[in-house]
C-alpha cells in the first residue's frame, strides 16, 4: 500500500491572514467562499445564520467531502473529526468574510437565498461552469466535477474538441516561451497534477513529489483510503501528540478528487500561540508574474464570467483574434465583443492575441472610433473623420474621432468639452486631454508639488515602458492645457460663469479665495463695529504680515509679450502693467534704506540683484498674520532685494482690497502712476497690527513715503488707522536691544499668543515648486503661484473649524496653568512693589513716549573702572598702613585680575 508522507511545519508557525487554529484556504474553494460571503451577510441581517449552516453543510461537503476508508474508521472517528475540523472552520471563515466582502451586494438578488444552497442547484452551477471553461480549453477537475456532475462521454467529447488549444497555452507558452517552472493556475490539472505546498524554515516550496519527514518528531500517520484496491488516495490525517514546549500543528491533507490529487490542506495548531504556518507568498507572486509581467502567460487570466460569444461555440478558430482589456479586471474577449464593449470606453488599452501570444495592439487597430456631437451609439450620417491624441490618466492614447458635421453641429472644440476631452486649440484640435487627467495632475501638483514634466513623463513611461514605441511628444501642447485648465477652474470657482459681465468683468482681487475670520467692514464685522469703546476695538483688528522669499526667483525666460498672464490681478498677484508704471514713477524717488539696527540680509540686499540671468529677484507678499492666508492683490515680484518701494505697494495694494467695494478693473488705466485702488477708509478696521521682519527700519518713514505716492488709504492722517508695528517672535532675537522691548509681540496687549511668523509657513509650502517656477515665462510663473495660493488659502479654510476647536481647548487648559503660576508668584511680591510696576506698564501700553518698563536698566561698568576703584581703594589703605604686602611690585587686585586672565586663557 503506498503512502504519502508530509515535512512538518517547524514549531511557532506563522499566521495566514487573520485566521488562526484550524483552517486552510485553497484558491478552489476561495471561489466559492466568496460566492456564499453575501448570502451569510443577508443570512445573518435577518437572523437566520442557523438556517444558513444547517443548509450550507450538506452543500459543502457534497462539493468537499472528508473521504475516508472504512476499514480504517469503521466507527466514523476521523470522518467526523475531519467535518467538524471544516465545520469549524466554515463558521469562523464566514463570520469575517460575510464583514469584508458581504457589505456591498444587491440584496434583492438574494432575496430567495435558501434556495441558492441546496445540492441540486448547487450542481448546476458546477455543471455550467465546467462547460464555460472548456469553451476556454481548461477543463475542471476535482471531486467538485466528478461523474455526477459531468459523465464520462460529455468530458470526453468536449475535451477532445479543445486540447489542441489548451496544449499550446499550457505547455508552450509558459513552459516554453517563459522559462519558468510555474504551476498553472487553479482548475488547470489536465496535464500536470496540482502541486502540493511543502513548508520548511518558513519559506514555501512547490513540489509535485513527495516529499520526505525530516522532523526530529515523528506523529502518527494515518493513510486514509476509500478504494477497493490497495491503493490509497493521499488523503493523509497527521495528528500531534508530542506534549513538549514546541508542539507540532496538526497536518490534514484532504482529497477531493478521484485521481488522487490533494487539493486541500488544512493546518491545525494544537498550542496556545500556534498559528498555521502555510505561507501564500509563493503563489502570490506566481499570480503577479502571470498578470503583470509577461504578455504570453495572461493567456491564462479567465474571469468565471465569459461573454456570450465565446459561450456559444467550441470551435477554437472562433476565439481569434483575442483581445486583453486593460481595465480594472482583466478579461478576454473576441474582437467584435471587445469593440461592443468599449463603445463607452475608448481610453482602454488591450492587447492582441497572434495565435502564439500577446501583442500591443489599441481599440483604433480594430476599428474602434468615437462618435462627436451625438448620443452614445448613435452615429452622425455626415461625420468628419479626424485622428486624434489623447492624454489619458493611463497613457497617451491615438483614437479615431468623427466630428459632428451637421448643419446644426456645434464647433469641433465644444463637441469634444462636451466629451470631457479638453482640446489643445479652437482651431482643428489635433489633441486633447481629458478632464480626468488634468484634473488629476492639478491635484498632484498641490499636493506632491509634481512638475508638468516629470507628469508627462510619467504619462510616456505608463504608454511604453520599453522605449521602443514611437510616441506623438505633445509636452508643450500638456503645458498649455494644463494653464488653461487653472484659468478657467479659478474662474469657475469665482462664479464668473454666472456673471452677466463674464470674464471680462472681472475685478482685481474677485478670484481670490479670502481668509472667512479677518475683519472686513460691511461683511463679517457688526453694524456698529466702529462706534465700539476702545477697549473693544481689538476684537476688530486686522493682522497682517509682510515678508519676502528669495527662492522663488524667476530667470530671464521669455518676456511679457511671449508669455502674458492671464490672471490680470484677479487673485493674488498684483496686476503687472500697474505695478510697472508704478516702479517706474518712483522707484528712483524712494531711496534704499541704512540700517541703524542690527545688519539685516533684507536691509542690504535692496540693492543687491538676483545674479547674472536673473529678472525677478524673488516675491514679496502680504498677508494674514493671524491665520496663514494670502490677501488679494499683495503678492509681487522683486527685482533688487527688498526694496521699501516694491514692500510698500504690496502692504498698500493687500489692505485697499474689500470683497464689497467694486472698483471697475480699468480704474488705473486712466492713471497708470496710480496704486490700483482708492478706497475710502471706512473699509480699513481702526487698528491694524503690522509684523515684518525689518519693521524697525521699514516703519520708521512709512507714512512720509506714502505721502509721496499717489493718494491711499495712508494719505489722510485724521483717517489712518491705529497701526502697531511689531517684529515676528523668531526673527526678534537678531534684533538690538531696544528693539526687542520696543517690537516684541510678548510685551503688547491685545495681540494674543500671535507670532507673526505667518508668512514663514506659507513660504514652506510653495517653496517645493521654486525649481519649476523659476524656468517659466513670466505670465505662466504668475498664474502658478497663484494657483498654489488658492489651493493653500482653500485648505486652510476646510481646516479652519478643527484648528480653531483644537488651539481653543489647549489655550483654554494652558491659560488656567498660567493664572495660577502667577497668581502663586505675584502673591509673595510685596503689594507696593507690584501696583508700582502695574502703573507703569499701564501707562507705557496707552502711550509708548512713556518709560518702557520692560527695559532693563542696569548700569554698564568697565574693566579698567573696576581697577581703578580697586587701585584707589588699595592706595587709601596702603597710607593707613590697613594692607597687607603680598609682593613688592604686584597688588592684590593686580594678582587677583591676572589670575582670572590665566583662567580665561585656559
Amino acid at each position: 500500500m503506498a503512502r504519502l508522507t508530509i515535512r512538518l511545519a517547524q514549531p511557532r508557525p506563522k499566521t495566514i491572514g487573520i485566521f488562526r487554529k484550524g483552517w486552510y484556504e485553497t484558491p478552489r474553494n476561495a471561489v466559492f467562499l466568496k460566492f456564499l460571503a453575501p448570502i451569510y451577510r443577508r443570512a445573518s441581517k435577518e437572523g437566520k445564520s442557523a438556517l444558513f449552516f444547517r443548509l450550507l453543510f450538506p452543500l459543502w461537503f457534497d462539493r468537499f467531502p472528508v473521504v475516508v476508508q472504512n476499514r480504517l474508521d469503521p466507527g466514523g472517528r476521523l470522518r467526523a473529526q475531519g467535518r467538524e475540523v471544516q465545520k469549524k472552520f466554515l463558521r469562523k471563515k464566514f463570520f469575517w468574510s460575510g464583514l469584508f466582502h458581504g457589505k456591498n451586494f444587491r440584496s434583492e438578488v438574494y432575496d430567495n437565498w435558501p434556495g441558492l444552497l441546496t445540492v441540486a442547484s448547487d450542481r448546476e452551477r458546477r455543471r455550467a461552469k465546467y462547460f464555460q471553461h472548456a469553451v476556454r480549453g481548461d477543463y475542471l477537475r476535482g471531486y467538485e466535477y466528478r461523474e455526477c456532475i459531468i459523465s464520462r462521454e460529455e468530458r470526453a467529447q468536449t475535451e477532445k474538441s479543445g486540447e489542441e488549444l489548451f496544449l499550446l497555452q499550457a505547455d508552450w507558452v509558459l513552459r516554453g516561451q517563459l522559462g519558468l517552472e510555474i504551476p498553472p493556475p487553479s482548475g488547470r490539472t489536465e496535464f500536470t497534477p496540482r502541486d502540493v505546498i511543502v513548508v520548511e524554515d518558513d519559506e514555501p516550496t512547490t513540489n509535485p513529489a513527495v516529499p520526505e519527514v525530516i522532523d526530529p518528531v515523528v506523529p502518527e500517520v494515518i493513510v486514509i483510503s476509500d478504494d477497493e484496491d490497495d491503493e490509497p488516495t493521499p488523503e493523509v490525517i497527521v495528528i500531534s501528540d508530542d506534549e513538549d514546549d514546541n508542539p507540532t500543528p496538526e497536518v490534514i491533507v484532504v482529497s477531493n478528487d478521484e485521481d488522487d490529487e490533494p487539493t486541500e490542506v488544512i493546518v491545525i495548531s494544537d498550542n496556545k500561540g500556534g498559528e498555521p504556518t502555510l505561507d501564500r507568498t509563493d503563489p502570490a507572486a506566481r499570480e503577479v508574474i502571470v498578470i503583470e509581467d509577461d504578455h504570453d502567460a495572461r493567456a491564462f487570466l479567465e474571469p468565471e464570467e465569459n461573454n456570450a460569444a465565446r459561450a456559444s461555440t467550441t470551435d477554437p478558430s472562433q476565439l481569434k483574434p483575442m483581445a486583453y482589456i486593460g481595465a480594472v479586471i482583466a478579461s478576454i474577449f473576441c474582437q467584435d465583443c471587445t469593440l461592443n464593449k468599449h463603445t463607452d470606453h475608448p481610453l482602454h488599452r488591450i492587447d492582441n492575441w497572434n495565435g502564439q501570444f500577446f501583442t500591443f495592439s489599441s481599440l483604433k487597430a480594430i476599428g474602434h472610433y468615437i462618435q462627436l456631437g451625438h448620443p452614445s451609439g448613435v452615429s452622425c450620417s455626415n461625420p468628419f473623420l479626424s485622428d486624434l491624441v489623447v492624454l489619458h490618466v493611463n497613457g497617451i492614447h491615438s483614437v479615431l474621432v468623427y466630428f459632428c458635421d451637421c448643419s446644426t453641429a456645434l464647433d469641433r472644440p465644444i463637441q469634444l468639452l462636451r466629451s470631457r476631452l479638453f482640446p489643445a486649440t479652437t482651431i482643428y484640435p489635433q489633441t486633447a486631454a481629458t478632464f480626468e487627467l488634468l484634473k488629476s495632475f492639478h491635484l498632484l501638483s498641490f499636493m506632491s508639488k509634481i512638475s508638468a514634466f516629470e507628469f508627462y513623463q510619467t504619462l510616456v513611461r505608463l504608454t511604453d515602458n520599453t522605449g521602443v514605441m514611437e510616441i506623438p511628444d505633445r509636452y508643450r501642447v500638456f503645458l498649455r492645457m494644463i494653464r488653461e485648465w487653472r484659468h478657467i477652474k479659478l474662474l469657475k470657482r469665482a462664479a464668473r460663469g454666472h456673471d452677466a459681465a463674464g470674464v471680462a468683468g472681472t475685478l482685481p482681487g474677485e478670484c481670490a479665495v479670502i481668509c472667512p475670520a479677518c475683519p472686513y467692514p460691511g461683511i463679517n464685522l457688526p453694524a456698529d463695529w466702529a462706534s465700539a469703546s476702545p477697549d473693544r476695538q481689538w476684537l476688530y483688528s486686522l493682522f497682517v504680515g509682510i515678508d519676502a522669499n528669495f527662492r522663488l526667483k524667476r530667470l530671464k525666460v521669455s518676456n511679457e509679450e511671449h508669455d502674458p498672464g492671464l490672471n490680470h490681478g484677479f487673485s493674488y498677484f498684483v496686476e503687472e502693467t500697474s505695478f510697472k508704471n508704478y516702479l517706474n514713477r518712483y522707484g528712483t524717488l524712494i531711496a534704499d534704506d541704512v540700517s541703524t539696527c542690527s545688519d539685516h540680509d533684507a536691509i542690504k540686499s535692496a540693492s543687491i540683484r538676483g545674479g547674472k540671468g536673473i529678472d525677478a529677484s524673488g516675491v514679496g507678499k502680504t498677508e494674514c498674520a493671524r491665520h496663514d492666508m494670502k490677501r488679494p492683490m499683495s503678492v509681487g515680484d522683486l527685482q533688487k532685494g527688498e526694496r521699501y518701494v516694491n514692500m510698500d505697494y504690496f502692504f498698500l495694494s493687500g489692505l485697499a482690497y474689500n470683497p464689497r467695494l467694486r472698483i471697475p478693473p480699468a480704474f488705473e488705466l486712466t492713471c497708470p502712476a496710480l496704486l490700483p485702488i482708492k478706497p475710502p477708509a471706512a473699509v480699513l478696521p481702526k487698528r491694524i497690527v503690522a509684523c515684518y521682519d525689518i519693521v524697525c527700519q521699514w516703519a520708521k518713514l512709512l507714512f512720509n513715503r506714502v505721502l509721496v505716492y499717489p493718494p491711499n488709504m495712508l494719505s489722510a492722517k485724521d483717517t489712518r488707522p491705529d497701526f502697531t508695528f511689531l517684529v515676528p517672535k523668531f526673527h526678534l532675537n537678531a534684533h538690538q536691544s531696544e528693539c526687542k522691548v520696543n517690537f516684541s509681540l510678548n510685551f503688547t496687549p491685545n495681540v494674543g499668543r500671535t507670532d507673526g511668523e505667518a508668512p514663514e509657513r506659507g513660504w514652506a509650502s510653495v517653496n517645493a515648486i521654486a525649481s519649476s517656477t523659476k524656468e517659466m515665462g513670466p505670465g505662466s510663473r504668475r498664474d502658478t503661484l497663484d494657483d498654489h495660493f488658492g489651493d493653500y488659502n482653500w485648505r486652510k479654510i476646510i481646516t479652519i473649524e478643527t484648528t480653531f476647536l483644537t488651539k481653543a481647548k489647549e489655550a483654554i487648559e494652558k491659560r488656567e496653568e498660567h493664572q495660577d503660576a502667577f497668581r502663586a508668584f505675584n502673591g509673595a511680591l510685596p503689594v507696593d512693589d507690584t501696583n508700582h510696576w502695574l502703573g507703569m506698564v499701564r501707562a507705557w501700553e496707552k502711550d509708548r513716549a512713556n518709560v518702557n518698563p520692560f527695559a532693563a536698566k542696569v548700569e554698564k561698568i568697565s574693566e579698567a573702572a573696576v581697577r581703578l576703584e580697586l587701585a584707589e581703594e588699595e592706595a587709601s589703605e596702603l597710607r593707613e598702613n590697613l594692607t597687607t604686602t603680598i609682593h613688592d611690585d604686584v597688588s592684590p587686585s593686580r594678582l587677583i585680575a591676572q589670575g582670572l586672565e590665566l583662567e580665561d586663557h585656559q
